[in-house]
């Protein structure tokens, strides 16, 4: 098969099994996150006695439904509750998924050295994991009574496009290119972690190399790109860097949505224009007046 065939043949059947599986969940009441606009809550997964999954849950308290936003942590050990100005206006799911603080995985690994982390095979691969991971957290949206039929948000790296595939109430995506497009190109090239972690494994295990490639495939977003419906914010680097508005178009223009619901956004390299621009592209597409800004920029 080619391929973009069997990365969607791998995913839909580790999607199904998950389905098949009746995974137990808990959730339970966070009074430290808690606000005069938002209530918060601890979510665990439960998938055997040695592997959990967890996440903070964060419902407003003003009248809903409201839309719901699954935000993808980036490469790290831990991850931060969502903003307050988020938490105003979405039901916000910061997930940790395993191999992160706060959950427990069977895959021994640290950062930096979780991008390897059973690398030699797609089936052990510790990533492959945490795709299971970040699709439990958007379907436990996506079936939430609180949203109704408000739009279901992904926002993360590459993996989020994945879940979009993989999720279909999943309406709108915000993707920051950087990681996992397009690998046996841009990592030979740099010494930047996380990136230069496999180049580093590469160097230790040399005869591994054809497996390395072979499993980082199923992660390559334009392997699922076709699949892709949800509205599109994706966010690149300059023409200097490594993941540039170029190869964001070429990634645009393999996807199933609607050039006219597709946004393609050079990052400014400042948090705050970047931030600005991703909020405010989340707020018009929900159908909200404006977002809510942090005191600071107003």
């Amino acid at each position: 098969m080619h391929d973009s065939e069997n990365a969607r043949a791998f995913w839909q059947d580790r999607v199904a099994r998950l389905k098949a599986t009746a995974i137990p969940v808990s959730r339970s009441f966070l009074p430290l996150h808690a606000n005069d606009f938002s209530l918060t809550w601890s979510v665990e997964w439960t998938l055997d006695s040695r592997e959990t999954v967890y996440a903070v849950l964060s419902i407003p308290t003003a009248p809903g439904p409201h839309p719901a936003l699954l935000l993808i942590p980036p490469y790290g050990s831990a991850a931060h509750v969502a903003s307050y100005e988020l938490r105003q206006q979405f039901i916000t799911l910061t997930l940790r998924h395993r191999g992160m603080r706060l959950t427990r995985s069977t895959v021994p690994a640290t950062f930096p050295g979780f991008l390897t982390a059973g690398i030699d095979s797609v089936e052990t691969y510790g990533f492959t994991r945490v795709v299971e991971d970040c699709v439990l957290g958007a379907q436990f949206l996506a079936d939430m009574p609180e949203r109704g039929s408000r739009p279901l948000l992904c926002r993360g790296h590459e993996l989020a496009l994945l879940v979009a595939t993989l999720v279909p109430e999943v309406t709108h995506m915000v993707c920051r290119i950087g990681m996992w497009l397009q690998m046996p190109t841009t990592v030979p090239g740099t010494t930047a972690y996380p990136l230069a972690e496999i180049n580093d494994y590469l160097r230790l295990h040399p005869d591994r190399t054809a497996q390395v490639w072979h499993t980082l495939r199923y992660f390559d977003p334009q392997a699922m790109a076709h699949l892709v419906g949800a509205e599109t914010l994706l966010i690149t680097g300059s023409e200097e860097e490594l993941h540039t508005p170029a190869m964001g178009q070429e990634l645009l223009s393999g996807m199933g949505t609607p050039p006219e619901k597709q946004e393609l956004y050079p990052s400014r390299h400042s948090s705050f224009l970047d931030e600005r621009h991703a909020l405010a592209w989340m707020a018009r597409r929900c159908q909200m007046q404006e977002p809510v800004w942090p005191a600071q920029w107003t």
